[in-house]
Parts: C-alpha cells; structure tokens; sequence
C-alpha cells in the first residue's frame, strides 16, 4: 500500500473513536485542515514533516509507528534503527510541551525522581503536574520513586518546544570546563556541501547514543543536548 493510502486509511480509523474527525485531528496534529483534508482524501502526497505530525496522533503504537517510517522513509528509519529511537506516544508528546512536565518526564527516564523531588523543585504545580503524568501512564510510580522507560522522537513541535525550555534555562557558568558547550555555525553551502554537513551530524549524533547507552557512563547528572540544521530563505 502506498504511502498516501495508509496514512489516508489511518486517518479513517481515528476518525472512526469518539470524539474524533479531521477537525480534532487537524487540531492535535497542528497541520492545517485543509491540508489534513486532502491527505485523507489521498489527494496529495504528504511532505514528511506533515506526515508524521499526523502519524504520532492517528497510531498510538510506538511499534507501529516505527514500521510505517521504515517502510516509507527508509533513510530515516534506518537512522532511527541505529540510535534506537522510538516513536513516542501522543500523551508523552503533550506533556513534553509544558516546562515542569518536560523536567519531571526527563529526570524520571534518565536517573528517576521521586514526589519529594518534585516538590522540592517545582512546588505544589509540580505535583499537580506529576499526578497527571501518572495518570496518563506517561510515567509510572514504582514504590517511592518515579520512573519511565527510555523514549524519543516525539511530534516535531513538541522538539521545537524543548529546544526553547532549555535555551531559556541554559547554565553559562560551566562553559569550557567539559561540562557545558554553545555553538552557533551560519554559513553558504551548496547541496553536496549541505548534505555532507547532515552526514556529518548524524554520525555525531549516533556516537552520543552508543556513549549514552554505556552502563560505564551512566550516573546521577542529567544532561541535555539539542541539534539544529535547518536552511534560512527556503519555504518553510
């Protein structure tokens, strides 16, 4: 089946739940309805960034997620094979774009947290916080601690807005000191010099993760690390 086909035929079996139509679609996907519309009418082809907005609501399955992006956006799908990302779920994608939640969901996948935690950092809100996250089973309490298995690749958006949470709560104090780096490169480049620069950070991006992953480096300090390349004058 094509990809315009299966996307299409996903979009009918979310229509199909209570309280859901292209509108609510539209609205939790953020792609425009008129573009939601065509594409469910397999009328046009989706770009990829639109496509898998629409994906992370329509299939809830992180499993199946990750199919339909192997099947028909090979490149990235074998990326995502080799840095074990996996498509996560729209509740996790919702949290993630509220701040004390973004902080409360990552300290619970990387070293756990605990409600004292939590309240000491973030107040009574951040209980608040905490007690939805537990109960959209986007994290779970095991005994005293809180804890959530390992997770990316969550809606484009939602990378967008923890990209702005951490800018805004970056620490200068430990720059150069192996701690903490910022790094800003705008220059011209043509298409063989764009793509040898994405080859370039991909495989960067590969090597954190097999560092990451290493039980030899793991610890209590949580650390952040946000990419971006992207063109300046192309349509957006």
């Amino acid at each position: 089946m094509s990809l315009s086909k299966e996307l299409a035929a996903l979009i009918e079996r979310y229509c199909q739940g209570k309280n859901h139509s292209l509108s609510t679609l539209s609205r939790e996907s953020r792609v425009p309805y008129g573009s939601v519309k065509r594409i469910a009418q397999g009328e046009v082809v989706p770009e990829l960034y639109n496509a898998l907005k629409i994906l992370m609501v329509v299939q809830e399955n992180p499993d199946e997620c990750f199919l339909f992006i192997n099947k028909h956006y090979q490149d990235v799908g074998q990326f995502l094979s080799r840095v074990n990302h996996q498509p996560s779920r729209r509740n996790l994608s919702s949290a993630l774009e509220d701040k004390v939640s973004f902080y409360i969901v990552h300290l619970a996948a990387t070293r756990g947290t605990s409600r004292q935690e939590v309240l000491r950092e973030f107040g009574l809100s951040g209980l608040a916080s905490l007690e939805s996250l537990v109960e959209k089973k986007v994290v779970k309490e095991v005994g005293d601690r809180i804890e959530m298995d390992d997770f990316s690749y969550p809606s484009i958006d939602s990378v967008l807005t923890q990209m702005r949470f951490l800018l805004e709560d970056f620490n200068p104090k430990p720059l150069g000191d192996g701690k903490s780096m910022a790094s800003l490169q705008i220059f011209g480049m043509n298409e063989r010099g764009s793509r040898k620069i994405y080859e370039a950070q991909k495989a960067f991006l590969e090597r954190v993760c097999e560092i990451k992953d290493q039980e030899e480096f793991k610890g209590e300090k949580v650390m952040f690390l946000t990419t971006l390349f992207n063109s300046f004058w192309e349509d957006k």
